[in-house]
């Protein structure tokens, strides 16, 4: 599995299973990500960088 993948869908990751992304079709990070980008008008690092500043994970409640 590429290491592209592993950074972004690690265990940390809504799926929590990085070979996800190879049962939904996608073969490489730029298809994913570009649908990404579709779908919620923002790159994956984009929501990433929004999610660290969330309540629960400043207060460390992510539970």
């Amino acid at each position: 599995m590429p290491d592209v993948y592993l950074s972004y869908y690690s265990s940390g990751s809504p799926a929590g299973d990085p070979a996800g992304v190879w049962e939904c079709g996608y073969h490489d990070y730029q298809h994913l990500a570009k649908d990404y980008r579709e779908f919620a008008n923002g790159s994956p690092n984009d929501f990433f960088r929004e999610e660290s500043k969330a309540p629960e994970r400043v207060l460390g409640l992510n539970g």
